[in-house]
């Protein structure tokens, strides 16, 4: 398991290199991460921008102002992103009360030719403005960690809720959020759809034992015996979270990547923003060597989720260095080693 590579990485060349290197000064300067979500909170109040529109046309938000503004960050030719999109014209398409009061803007960060855009605004009859922020200047005002990330501002400027990334509940979360916001939606109804509460599964002693024992004969190795006592569990409690991320944990370890994807996605089918399942879906691209933009996306993810186990720093400075970023991964490792020094004190 990645944990174990941790807490034993004294075999490891590259924490062990840094180590060394570290124990002299651990009080010098080390690159911090910050894992909570680092966007901008609610009630925020948005400071203005101005950006050029795709056709060249200059736009400030503040020509908005009085009305309720949804800034899409993302890129045109990225999958969530249009998704996004998709889904903000149809619920602008049909609730004229949302349409007259809601301005929609899209900012991307990367160029595309005049020609291009026109091909794709016409293929994908795209409708609202799209920005251009290649400096990325907007980008680092609201602080955008994934894309698509959405924001709603409300009329009175201030940022109404964000979205981060693009989850099959981004149609009824951003519906309800305009809906709120012009008097249509009460907010039991808005925090039932934005914060739904997860009802713990019902175990009795038995399961709740056998659901221990799994756990115990993963951590030994037991691999097979451990497989067996969590489907035993599953027979009784086929939506427990924890079985079925014990599972994918087991087939990751057994280099089984489709068997491990299959039971991270179960989670994530009725929670999208689950880290450890969205965690276990980035451990098997790893696994596959699918280090991607997608995969690169799925990493933002789950940092924005403000998840952090004893193992993500690890898993993260592995992430980078397959890919290549070395100065990330010295940064992730640096982070690993020193929160196990911490934990050895």
């Amino acid at each position: 398991m990645i944990l174990e590579k941790v807490k034993n990485m004294k075999q490891n060349k590259i924490c062990c290199g840094i180590l060394r290197w570290l124990l002299p000064g651990i009080i010098l300067t080390i690159a911090t991460v910050n894992f909570s979500q680092a966007a901008l909170v609610n009630g925020t109040v948005t400071t203005n921008f101005k950006l050029k529109e795709l056709t060249g046309r200059e736009l400030a938000l503040k020509d908005f102002r009085g009305k309720i503004v949804v800034l899409v960050f993302g890129e045109l030719y990225q999958e969530n992103t249009l998704k996004a999109v998709k889904d903000l014209q149809k619920i602008l398409s049909e609730k004229r009360s949302y349409r007259d009061a809601v301005e929609v803007l899209i900012i991307i960060s990367k160029n595309i030719k005049p020609e291009e855009y026109q091909k794709f605004k016409g293929s994908f009859e795209l409708t609202y403005p799209v920005l251009l922020d290649s400096d990325r200047n907007v980008y680092a005002q609201y602080e955008i960690i994934a894309i698509p990330t959405t924001f709603v501002v409300g009329r009175d400027g201030k940022i109404a809720e964000r979205f981060p990334s693009y989850t099959i509940s981004y149609y009824d979360q951003v519906y309800v959020e305009l809906g709120y916001l012009l008097g249509e939606v009460e907010k039991s109804e808005l925090e039932s759809v934005l914060h739904p509460k997860v009802t713990p599964a019902k175990m009795n002693g038995k399961s709740e034992r056998l659901l221990s024992f799994a756990e115990n004969l993963k951590k030994r190795g037991l691999y097979e015996n451990a497989l067996n006592s969590y489907k035993e569990v599953l027979d009784k409690h086929p939506d427990l979270k924890e079985a079925h991320i014990g599972i994918g944990s087991i087939y990751l370890e057994k280099k089984e990547a489709d068997m491990a994807e299959s039971e991270f996605q179960k989670v994530l089918e009725k929670n999208p923003n689950d880290p450890e399942a969205l965690k276990g879906i980035l451990q098997v691209h790893m696994l596959r060597g699918d280090i991607d933009e997608k995969s690169d996306e799925l990493l933002k993810q789950i940092l924005a989720t403000g998840y952090v186990d004893e193992d993500i720093c690890y898993m993260m400075g592995e992430f980078y260095e397959l890919k290549g970023d070395i100065k990330n991964a010295m940064k992730y490792y640096k982070k690993s080693c020193k929160q196990l020094m911490q934990q050895s004190r």
